[in-house]
């Protein structure tokens, strides 16, 4: 039984695909290489920031026991994203569907019908405002998909880059655990119909 869904730093605007970089010489990328110099200059020249990508060395793009360098990152994957996720009306149309059940769950029962909500629950953890690629405002914004469910729960990590899990680790863990708390508390021994946590704070 489905009793919470985390959705980690998205909106559902769809974004346009026509400013990628490397769009025609990003496909086939060898994430392999012979210094950390050249991996740099590679990621640079497929529109990574050199500060981001210098950040990266030692981590993400790190050296191997053969002395060659390894790019975890990959041009090809975020060319994939952008064109497959970013610039995708997929999570837009999935919010409809999310709407057409609560309305679904909400016809004949006048309770219901005043705060409908799905029989699990929905929280929407957005980044810090320099590092989200969220929209607040505007159609499919944060505040937009939060209108159109009114019993999903936003949370602002603002220590946080995109990837909040990886970024603000033991704010992530702690709002993660406090999910899975209430669920197993509420929605699996008290059933689906439970009521819902107070957005975290």
């Amino acid at each position: 039984m489905l009793a919470a869904v985390v959705v980690e730093d998205m909106d559902a605007v769809v974004r346009p695909t026509d400013d990628l970089h490397g769009q025609s010489d990003a496909v086939g990328f060898d994430r392999r290489f012979a210094s950390a110099d050249e991996a740099r200059a590679a990621l640079v020249r497929h529109g990574y920031a050199p500060d981001r990508v210098l950040a990266w060395l030692g981590a993400r793009v790190r050296r191997l026991p053969d002395g060659s360098w390894w790019s975890d990152v990959n041009p090809d994957a975020k060319r994939f994203a952008r064109e497959r996720v970013l610039g995708s009306a997929d999570a837009d149309r999935a919010w409809t569907v999310l709407e057409s059940v609560c309305r679904q769950r909400a016809s004949g029962d006048e309770t219901a019908a005043t705060s409908p909500s799905l029989p699990f629950d929905v929280h929407l953890w957005v980044a810090a405002d320099a590092e989200t690629c969220c929209h607040w405002a505007g159609p499919r914004s944060v505040s937009n998909l939060q209108d159109r469910l009114p019993g999903t729960s936003v949370a602002r990590f603002d220590a946080a880059g995109h990837s909040i899990h990886n970024t603000a680790r033991p704010e992530f863990v702690a709002h993660l655990i406090g999910v899975i708390n209430h669920a197993a508390r509420t929605k699996l021994l008290l059933g689906n119909d439970a009521p819902r946590p107070p957005p975290p704070r």
